[in-house]
């Protein structure tokens, strides 16, 4: 089957050439190359131009923003081949990347969803190595819950249950449209939302470790922007909840109301602009408090300025 690589890409001039030098050292060397630019205002085209010689089979399409969901939905739109491969354009992909998703969906007969190894780059610590360091902690224990011996079907490969990284995925396009694509009013978690569609529709989600490899390059070690992202992605949870409280029910908000006393004096409390500050600074002070009481304070702020009262500070 045929393969058309999709690349999504959102002012990624600076980005784009470590992508695209991956993608020429591939070991499986036919397919279609796909860049889907989503209303850039950066140089992305003028970089791309740069590129359209290098590569046997590349098409590039520019359409105003629109988001993370609708670039990929016109990815799909504008593919030629039945077999497609999506990355995000911040990534270093691994030599046997795109031979091991090609690989997995023809002894699999092309029926899953193959979500790929995304693995973080080494990271500098700059001023904020707690924060740094508190990152690592939140990743450590994702992959220990994903990874969960409960879940692994071989060596390779794991059940991904709800789970799907759209940075990294092999789907056939018959698969993606009976799914519906991607929800087009979400600009967060729309691969979760779209994962669960796809249980729903009987659609394996399979998880590869060690596998299919790509390396993220864009580590943010900004406190203030991982707030945002968990505002934001609460923002978008409940709308995917409001559509089916059944289905979505993994997605249900937390209780705005909270009764009990200490609870809700702790969160008002930790929603504030000198408890924020204090974690988003490189303060010497937090160098003698223990990780483990470091990383529970990172948890109760960042869930008391995003779940509980995201509108009591202004970041």
């Amino acid at each position: 089957m045929n393969l058309s690589v999709i690349i999504s890409t959102y002012n990624g001039a600076k980005k784009l050439p470590v992508i695209l030098n991956s993608l020429l050292k591939q070991s499986h060397k036919d397919f279609e190359l796909l860049i889907v630019v989503d209303g850039s205002t950066d140089e992305t085209m003028d970089i791309l131009k740069d590129w359209e010689n290098r590569f046997s089979d590349l098409k590039i399409v520019y359409q105003e923003n629109k988001g993370r969901a609708a670039v990929r939905n016109t990815g799909v739109k504008n593919a030629k081949n039945e077999l497609l491969l999506f990355f995000d354009d911040d990534l270093e992909v691994d030599e046997n990347c795109i031979q091991h998703h090609v690989e997995y969906q023809t002894e699999t007969n092309f029926k899953t969803i193959f979500v790929g190894e995304i693995i973080d780059a080494p990271i500098e610590t700059g001023d904020n190595k707690e924060f740094v360091t508190y990152k690592k902690y939140v990743a450590n224990g994702w992959h220990k819950n994903m990874f969960r011996k409960d879940r692994k079907i071989d060596e390779h490969t794991f059940h991904g249950d709800y789970y799907l990284a759209a940075a990294n995925f092999s789907i056939t396009k018959s698969i993606f449209n009976k799914i519906g694509g991607m929800d087009e009013s979400l600009n967060r978690a729309e691969d979760y939302e779209f994962a669960i569609r796809a249980k729903a529709a009987g659609i394996q989600t399979i998880l590869a470790e060690n596998f299919a490899k790509v390396i993220h390059l864009d580590n943010n070690n900004n406190f203030k922007d991982w707030i945002l992202k968990a505002r934001s992605g609460e923002i978008n949870n409940a709308i995917v909840y409001a559509k089916d409280k059944e289905k979505f029910k993994v997605y249900a908000p937390p209780e705005k109301n909270i009764t009990n006393f200490f609870k809700k004096t702790v969160f008002r409390s930790l929603a504030n602009k000198t408890a924020y500050n204090f974690m988003a600074s490189s303060s010497f002070l937090k160098w003698f408090i223990p990780n483990f009481i470091l990383f529970r304070a990172y948890d109760l702020i960042v869930a008391a300025n995003s779940k509980y009262y995201p509108d009591k500070v202004t970041l």
